[in-house]
């Protein structure tokens, strides 16, 4: 088991910079404040809550960092497992797995995931131009009280994606696979307690700031797998706020012709109310 690291921090004092924080050498970005249109920050979340009481928070110190083969290969020996034994796929109707909950990222494997990321690249710098952006991995990790990272988080995406939404045709973020950690791991792997928040959120903060960082896009979509249920669509929709396609918006892109209902969207303001949640944890 991993000791993670936490920091106390006092409401009475919001507002104040938390001086203890993860520093980790793969983070992406500095720590400056920038702004590109819209007034959206381009600062990663640094911190998560694990819960609070009226007078304390306690924070998890956290960092956005590429996704290496190495953090592939750490949630794929000890996060992963404990997914596949603890959850089903909606409408999976073996009698053994009844009481268990739904998630999408049953079964999953990121080393192949990673592969369908490679073929995406070398896709776009074959069809330089033709609407088929680079494809994207990285992770949100916590570190011990040893120094090791570990891996809570996991995200691929494509940030400069050419899709079609109301008729109009432009560069999007396109979410791909998205994977957060369960609770279980907060309670076999790396105690703390309470766990994490927030934390499925974070992932999707995460990849509108790399966008934005990146080209400059502040428009994200993604498709909700029927495999998660309705609890997906409702977390979408309710707990993220965005905007959800019906079938009359037609083909996504080329590639993603079916299925369009179960797409959601985040407009400019959108994707700008949904991160101006997180600014106090950058």
């Amino acid at each position: 088991m991993l000791a993670l690291r936490t920091v106390t921090y006092c409401t009475e004092n919001e507002g104040t910079p938390i001086q203890e924080r993860l520093r980790s050498y793969y983070n992406l970005l500095d720590a400056n404040l920038l702004t590109l249109g819209g007034g959206l920050t381009t600062r990663f979340i640094k911190k998560l809550p694990l819960g609070k009481t009226p007078e304390v928070n306690q924070l998890l110190p956290v960092s956005v960092v590429p996704l290496t083969a190495e953090l592939v290969l750490t949630w794929n020996k000890m996060v992963q497992p404990l997914i596949d034994l603890h959850y089903r796929h909606d409408g999976d109707l073996d009698l053994k797995k009844v009481d268990r909950k739904i998630r999408a990222d049953v079964g999953w494997n990121w080393k192949n995931l990673l592969k369908l990321g490679w073929i995406q690249t070398e896709q776009s710098r074959v069809l330089q131009g033709q609407g088929v952006g680079e494809a994207v991995g990285y992770s949100i990790v916590a570190t011990s009280l040893e120094g090791q990272i570990f891996p809570i988080g996991m995200l691929l995406g494509v940030p400069k994606f050419q899709t079609t939404i109301d008729s109009r045709t432009s560069h999007r973020n396109l979410v791909w696979f998205l994977s957060n950690a369960p609770i279980e791991v907060f309670e076999k792997l790396i105690p703390c307690s309470p766990a994490p928040t927030s934390l499925a959120e974070s992932l999707l903060d995460s990849a509108i700031v790399d966008a934005l960082s990146r080209y400059g896009i502040n428009e994200m979509l993604l498709h909700a797998d029927p495999k998660g249920g309705d609890k997906l669509l409702h977390f979408y929709d309710k707990k993220c706020g965005m905007e959800r396609l019906s079938e009359k918006n037609g083909p996504v892109s080329r590639t993603r012709r079916s299925d369009i209902s179960r797409y959601f969207y985040f407009s400019p303001p959108g994707a700008e109310s949904f991160c101006s949640k997180f600014d106090t944890l950058r």
